[in-house]
């Protein structure tokens, strides 16, 4: 499936003319139009800033049509969300600065493990565009993952000009991962959320291994606790958290901010926890 990775949202956007419906490429509700095909084409094609040629646009759309003859879930999701930002050309501006690398690296991936038509058209048009970029947008791979990753995130508590304290809702969420050579990962988080005076603090730490399957990482929890700490109604609790098996989507790229090489897990479909090499 043709899909862009990561990070919490990534957000496509358009273009001001609209095409008629045009006619059916393929049913399914909804069809996949001539007009669908001619917007995705589009969005990509200033996303990655390619030229697709007559016949790459033809191995692109008869991918797409592959997605909806085919019943392909995933391909025609991605699809369809994608298509639904044609009309956002200042997101589309962002997107192409902060992630164009990161969606290209996702798309080789895509084309490298599941043979994916469009992917594999999306990504020749950009090599030939960019030649000077195969390595800035190369497929990332285990080695990548081995060390250290960190993340912190924090809202400071609003101060009571006459009396000085803190008051309302504050927090502070933390985590670490630590992956090694030999695949054993050590996942630590821990959240405290403070209201007023009173402070909850939860934390837990997962141990198990840590592999790559069909592009995603897979965390083999074999063991775990939670603790759950809340001095003010004086609870505290330590349980243990069953083995379990997670896969999840996963990226690397600069943080936006200051540069650092950063690891992304999505979390959900809009959400993602991203962690800073150490």
């Amino acid at each position: 499936m043709t899909r862009f990775i990561c990070l919490a949202t990534l957000l496509l956007s358009g273009f001001g003319s609209a095409f008629g419906q045009g006619r059916t490429l393929a049913p399914g509700n909804p069809a996949l139009t001539q007009s669908m095909a001619d917007k995705l084409e589009i969005v990509y094609s200033r996303l990655l800033e390619i030229k697709l040629s007559a016949e790459q646009k033809g191995r692109f759309q008869t991918g797409l049509i592959k997605y909806w003859n085919g019943n392909d879930q995933a391909g025609i999701k991605s699809s369809l969300d994608n298509l639904k930002y044609y009309d956002s050309p200042d997101q589309l501006n962002e997107l192409r600065t902060s992630s164009q690398a990161t969606i290209v690296e996702g798309l080789r991936r895509d084309a490298a493990d599941t043979g994916d038509p469009v992917s594999g058209v999306l990504v020749e048009a950009f090599d030939i565009a960019h030649p000077g970029r195969g390595a800035e947008t190369r497929v990332r791979t285990f080695p990548d993952l081995v060390g250290t990753w960190k993340r912190q995130d924090a809202l400071g508590a609003r101060v009571d000009p006459n009396s000085g304290s803190a008051v309302g809702v504050s927090y502070t969420d933390s985590g670490a991962l630590e992956i090694t050579q030999k695949g054993a990962f050590t996942m630590v988080k821990v959240h405290n959320h403070c209201s007023g005076t009173c402070c909850r603090m939860d934390g837990s730490e997962e141990k198990g291994t840590v592999s790559l399957v069909a592009g995603k990482m897979v965390l083999q929890t074999v063991s775990g606790s939670k603790l759950t700490e809340d001095p003010c109604v004086g609870a505290k609790q330590r349980t243990a958290i069953k083995a379990h098996r997670e896969s999840v989507a996963w990226s690397i790229r600069p943080n936006p901010n200051n540069n650092a090489t950063t690891l992304c897990l999505n979390t959900g479909p809009d959400t993602a926890e991203c962690y800073e090499k150490q």
